[in-house]
């Protein structure tokens, strides 16, 4: 795969932060970006500036955290953790959940009012879904355990990471199976996690990465297998993430190497952004606009902010 001659992104600037992050997450708006961090905080920086506007204190670390679509609130979780979310406005805890202990991944439904949430795989073999009319909590008890998941963004589907396996596509109200999406013909000696289910904006690809280095692409027409690309160094440990950009031009990935830039038109490497290599996994996040990311690897202490040239 040969890189794009002008490399469309170029390094802004690097947030120095005094703990391991974790986790990335821009808001609706644009304005803040939100980093959970080792040391139990979530910190929301200001873009205009790139000042800290607000530190939370945690219990727990922090693991994931996602914005709902009004940016109104925001949903928090981690590893032993208890589900929180906040309110945007003054940063109270609007909402706590005791019971939803071990948040691995989160979704909010664009546009239905509804938040999903996968466990760690030491605690359950189910999702939990979240009425956000209510707040009541429906739980779907699952045949495997769930790794990370996704709400389709012009769909009645939930996508869900099957262990080892491939991706369930589950229809919203009644979460029965949709179509079963296989990624089990695994490269590496140990078995592929398959990780960070990413739906383009669209609604047109689902890209999923997994642990031998592969992100396999799938069209949402017939579910056929867009392109499958081989990207990064296999690592069982390593947890490999994939997003697509706002604009649906770009499928921003990574995992144990160097990140990497995908053109959506032809599946081609635009570019290796030359970041420090991840070596265990990988937090990103793409600004509303689609003219910026976020991203650190972990173990990491830096947020790299990239802009569109």
């Amino acid at each position: 795969m040969a890189l794009h001659e002008s490399p469309p992104f170029r390094h802004l600037i690097d947030l120095e932060s005094k703990a391991l992050v974790r986790s990335l997450a821009f808001s609706p708006s644009g304005q803040l970006l939100a980093v959970g961090k080792e040391d139990r905080t979530i910190v929301l920086y200001r873009l205009s500036d790139w000042e800290i506007i607000q530190k939370i204190k945690t219990e727990k670390v922090i693991d994931t955290l996602r914005w709902n679509s009004e940016g109104t609130l925001l949903a928090v979780g981690g590893f032993a953790s208890e589900t929180i979310i906040f309110n945007t406005a003054n940063w109270s805890r609007f909402r706590t959940f005791p019971a939803l202990l071990g948040a691995r991944s989160l979704s909010w439904h664009p546009s239905q009012p509804y938040l999903a949430l996968s466990h760690f795989p030491l605690y359950d073999k189910s999702v939990a879904i979240i009425a956000t009319t209510t707040w009541n909590i429906q739980t779907l008890s699952l045949s495997y355990l769930a790794t990370e998941l996704s709400f389709a963004p012009s769909h009645r589907l939930l996508a869900v990471g099957k262990a080892c396996e491939g991706i369930d596509i589950l229809t919203i109200n009644d979460y029965k199976r949709f179509v079963f999406l296989d990624f089990s013909d695994c490269l590496s000696d140990e078995p592929a996690e398959i990780t960070s289910p990413s739906w383009s904006h669209d609604g047109r690809f689902l890209a999923a990465s997994s642990s031998d280095g592969r992100v396999r692409v799938w069209s949402t027409n017939d579910w056929s297998i867009s392109t499958t690309l081989q990207l990064f160094e296999s690592w069982d440990e390593a947890v490999y993430s994939c997003q697509f950009s706002p604009d649906n031009k770009y499928l921003l990935c990574g995992g144990f190497g160097v990140p990497k830039i995908i053109a959506v038109k032809n599946w081609l490497v635009l570019q290796s952004l030359g970041a420090t290599p991840s070596e265990d996994s990988l937090s990103l996040a793409w600004h509303p606009s689609s003219s910026f990311f976020a991203l650190s690897g972990r173990p990491s202490k830096v947020i790299e902010i990239w802009r569109k040239r």
